[in-house]
């Protein structure tokens, strides 16, 4: 029932209670009335916005709103619109098979037990505890959200565990191995080729930054390269370059061996080449690894091209791998953690620790040693 108190002669303080649209509880509401009419009038129109309020799809509408309407109408566009394009993607089929478990729940109702019993039904039906990780973690990502928009009341994914995996040992190219495929390359007159496998071992970057370097980011006479580039995979086989960085440590400086810079500098007079044998056609200044045509590399069209060139010589395959293997002989080689990370664009030290534990053991023994000594 709406109630009004005089503040002061002819200013009434209007209060009435509804009911919250999120947790079904009862929430008070005030507002001032200061028209004609005095007390009488001030009820009049307390009474009516109460109604109005209740009539309204409040409580009703939140014992009906699932997690499946949330994630539709508001997390999703929400994602797509803040996030890359790949990121949204992944989102987007992570949290197509959590809704297949929790999607008809109320989001009211969505508690630690109702996450536990997903994950639990995910493992019965054989989904690896890396992947039933993943989909818990993209589920917080969203209630996180939805608890920022008040949606969402306590942290339901606190009372829930977090599936533990254990990280897959990464496949791991040495730097001697991705000289060899270089190499080979070199000897297929794929000199774009080569140096693209240069650059991956030497920087540690990402096959992505690397495609989507420019000549404006090389700095050859302080042998240096820039990377605040990245590809961005906009659909099948098809890619485009973003300037915004994956995490806050993406954007970074990294400075090149003698042998890349020297293997960039005859990439750069390559360039020239091309572009004055096609009339200007080639782009000089654009791409440092285009595709055969001046255009966007892919990352999945470059990691075909290696593993064809790998498997004929006897080599290890991926991108990827080049970037662990300079990584992990950095690490075997006591680069400190911090400078390491900086090369892969990390966002923290953690993150390297994780990935790449089994490069230390030198420093395991260091440990032993010390307190052995100590003792």
């Amino acid at each position: 029932m709406a109630s009004v108190v005089e503040k002061k002669p002819g200013a009434f303080m209007m209060r009435w209670t509804v009911t919250d649209p999120v947790t079904g509880k009862l929430s008070k509401r005030s507002r001032m009335f200061d028209g004609k009419g005095g007390r009488r009038a001030a009820l009049s129109e307390a009474n009516r916005l109460e109604a109005a309020e209740r009539d309204a799809p409040t409580a009703a509408a939140a014992k009906v709103l699932t997690l499946r309407k949330f994630i539709t109408d508001r997390w999703l566009p929400h994602i797509r619109a803040t996030t890359s394009t790949t990121t949204a993607r992944t989102h987007e089929q992570r949290i197509d098979k959590v809704l297949n478990y929790l999607g008809d729940t109320p989001i009211a109702h969505i508690s630690g037990a109702a996450i536990d019993a997903m994950t639990a039904s995910m493992a019965k039906a054989g989904v690896s505890a890396f992947m039933r990780r993943h989909y818990y973690d993209t589920l917080r990502t969203a209630l996180r959200q939805g608890r920022k928009w008040k949606i969402v009341s306590g942290e339901p994914w606190m009372d829930a565990t977090r599936p533990k995996a254990t990280l897959k040992r990464v496949k791991v190219a040495t730097l001697d191995d991705s000289y060899a495929l270089a190499d080979a390359f070199r000897a297929a007159d794929r000199p774009i080729a080569a140096a693209y496998i240069e650059t991956i071992a030497d920087t540690g970057a990402r096959p992505g930054e690397v495609l989507a370097l420019m000549w404006d980011a090389v700095d050859l006479d302080a042998g240096t390269v820039h990377i605040w580039r990245a590809l961005e995979r906009i659909s099948s086989g098809k890619y485009r370059i973003k300037n915004t960085p994956k995490n806050d440590g993406s954007i970074r400086t990294v400075a090149l061996g003698n042998r890349t810079i020297e293997t960039l500098r005859n990439l750069q007079a390559h360039h020239v080449e091309l572009h004055l044998g096609s009339d200007g056609i080639w782009p000089k200044d654009g791409l440092v690894f285009p595709n055969t045509t001046g255009e966007i590399w892919g990352v999945h069209s470059a990691a075909q091209v290696i593993k064809r060139m790998a498997d004929k010589h006897r080599l290890a395959t991926g991108s990827y791998s080049r970037r662990h293997g300079m990584a992990s002989e950095m690490l075997a080689g006591q680069v400190p953690v911090a400078v390491v990370a900086h090369r892969l664009g990390h966002a923290s030290t953690k993150m390297t620790l994780d990935v790449y534990t089994h490069a230390l053991p030198q420093h395991r023994d260091a440990a032993v040693d010390w307190l052995n000594k100590r003792g």
